[in-house]
């Protein structure tokens, strides 16, 4: 596992896509005084020994003017077709500072399967069924 701690944010993707890991969350601690995204601390720690697909939990500090930066909210309406079977739904969300998930459950269709999502700034809203992306929505 590479060490991001200390670094900005995008460089910290950009490692993390490299060593072929995946992000599974990230949070923010807004921080006055600090100037930039950076990752505060990491999961995996720092020299792990890691598989490639390792889900990695991001910690950021990020600076306290970010925080009066509008949220917004959608709720997300996926519908299953039958023809699907059983699939592995995710939902992730990806706004100005982070991509998280905000939903992972095995459903049946069919199905309809409702998600309020939130994020700041620009929010791109992706569906995967079984890992494969079906559905991104910018707005």
């Amino acid at each position: 596992m590479p060490s991001l701690e200390g670094l900005p944010y995008e460089e910290a993707l950009t490692l993390i896509s490299q060593a072929h890991l995946q992000i599974r969350r990230v949070s923010r601690s807004y921080l006055p005084g600090v100037q930039e995204i950076t990752v505060s601390s990491q999961y995996p720690l720092s020299g792990s020994q890691v598989s490639q697909g390792t889900e990695v939990l991001l910690t950021l500090s990020v600076p306290s003017t970010y925080e009066s930066l509008g949220q917004k909210s959608a709720s997300v309406s996926v519908e299953i077709p039958a023809s699907a079977g059983t699939v592995r739904l995710r939902i992730t969300v990806q706004d100005r500072y982070e991509t998280k998930e905000v939903y992972s459950n095995d459903h049946t269709g069919p199905a309809t399967v409702e998600q309020l999502v939130s994020g700041y700034g620009m929010i791109t809203i992706r569906v995967y069924f079984d890992n494969q992306l079906i559905r991104e929505d910018t707005f």
